[in-house]
């Protein structure tokens, strides 16, 4: 009987740890079919993986979005093709990875990895290795506002470009041409962030040109730029990579951030320096507080220590009014006049403080910390600018009288005639 009766808790024993068993397979598997959003098959990488991972290289840029869950997402350029949110699932096994999109452009083979740095990709087929960089700032917030290259080129310091990214997500882009008096503004674009990537999109490829609507650029950011003078600055680089059938390029250009509505009243800026670029005009000589000019062999020195000799600044008494402050002969001379704004560029309304005077059109901007504003003056703003000028200093000394028309116009037309084309950039600071 104790035989049978220990038979049986041994047989009851049994059933039980089969029950246990298969109670706690059927809860693995439970386990796995709940968790259908876990697209991983090996876990051992997969936290490391999570972010944003950008490549940018001979006009190829992409930019990997991989979740917790092993959902990736794509988006990225090369020549003529563009692919936006590709979805896709990461599927780990070692260190082999495979990508498999939606759109079947797949990717298999081995990856190395750099926590929260480095993801390169070795394709098994090619063995093309692509580096994909971890994003560890999102600039979406950062871009948007005004951004211009107050640097300038070498030589060209007064060919300016403009970026203004609006909150609901359109670029709008204007340049300053040396050639032209006007600002060339373009239709806005819509454009994207994704991690440190930037992407521009433009009108249709044009494909007998090879030339892709899609513009992708690396942005490195430096919210505390020094200048050499000291001076704060917010600066984004923006680093084009974009190739075409017939050629490839890579630059990097640095943006200053600008307010974008001024913020003058009440300040006062001292000349600091000037550009004069892409001048032109006829062999003739004009007098101007003691310095000889001539537009046939003009350039900035000159100009230069004319502006330094007279202590040359400008003011904002009210909203809706520019003051020019200069001292000659040792004594103070200025001239205030009403402004009118239009986005950039400003209309100095001198004809209302004289009729002898011309209004003077020029573009200004004023940076983000408020160190400098920049005075941009083409042909018809400079020579009216300087023309009104000459009549000030000539009438003061009474070599001219302003309540002459025809003298005064006459002078006018001298000087326009003796300028073809000129540029001026005025750099003023606080």
């Amino acid at each position: 009987m104790n035989t049978t009766n220990q038979q049986i808790n041994k047989t009851l024993k049994m059933r039980k740890l089969f029950f246990y068993l298969m109670a706690t397979v059927a809860l693995l598997f439970a386990s796995c079919n709940n968790d259908e959003g876990n697209d991983w098959i090996s876990t051992e990488y997969a936290k490391d993986l999570v972010g944003t991972w950008t490549t940018q290289d001979s006009g190829y840029a992409e930019a990997l979005v991989i979740t917790k869950d092993g959902v990736v997402s794509a988006t990225g350029s090369y020549k003529l093709d563009y692919w936006d949110d590709v979805k896709g699932r990461v599927i780990l096994n070692s260190n082999e990875m495979t990508l498999d999109f939606e759109d079947d452009d797949n990717f298999k083979g081995t990856f190395e990895l750099t926590p929260g740095e480095k993801l390169v990709l070795v394709n098994d087929e090619t063995s093309k290795r692509t580096t994909y960089h971890y994003c560890t700032t999102d600039y979406t917030d950062i871009v948007k506002g005004a951004w211009t290259n107050l640097m300038g080129y070498v030589d060209m310091e007064n060919y300016l470009n403009f970026y203004n990214f609006t909150e609901d997500g359109y670029l709008k882009y204007s340049c300053l041409y040396e050639d032209e008096d006007t600002m060339t503004i373009s239709d806005p674009a819509p454009y994207n962030v994704i991690g440190d990537l930037l992407i521009r999109c433009g009108e249709e490829a044009d494909t007998a040109s090879g030339v892709s609507p899609f513009v992708i650029y690396r942005l490195e950011y430096d919210p505390d730029y020094i200048t050499e003078k000291g001076h704060k600055r917010n600066v984004l680089t923006m680093n084009l990579d974009i190739i075409t059938e017939f050629q490839y390029m890579n630059v990097g250009i640095s943006y200053y951030r600008l307010k974008e509505e001024l913020d003058v009243v009440g300040k006062e800026y001292g000349y600091t320096k000037n550009y004069v670029t892409h001048v032109y005009g006829k062999d003739k000589n004009f007098d101007l507080m003691g310095y000889r000019f001539n537009f046939a062999r003009m350039n900035s020195n000159r100009l230069n220590s004319m502006l330094e000799a007279v202590q040359f600044s400008i003011e904002f008494p009210c909203e809706d009014s520019i003051q020019f402050n200069c001292i000659y002969n040792g004594e103070p001379m200025y001239m205030k006049a009403r402004m009118e704004m239009d986005g950039m560029k400003m209309t100095v309304k001198m004809s209302e403080r004289d009729a002898a005077y011309r209004d003077v059109v020029m573009y200004v901007f004023q940076d983000a910390y408020d160190y400098q504003v920049r005075m941009i003056m083409k042909t018809d703003g400079f020579t009216n600018f300087f023309t009104n000028m000459c009549i000030a200093i000539m009438s003061k000394e009474g070599k001219l009288d302003k309540s002459d028309k025809e003298a005064v116009d006459s002078y006018f037309t001298r000087i326009d005639e003796a300028i073809d084309c000129i540029n001026v950039g005025f750099m003023m600071n606080r």
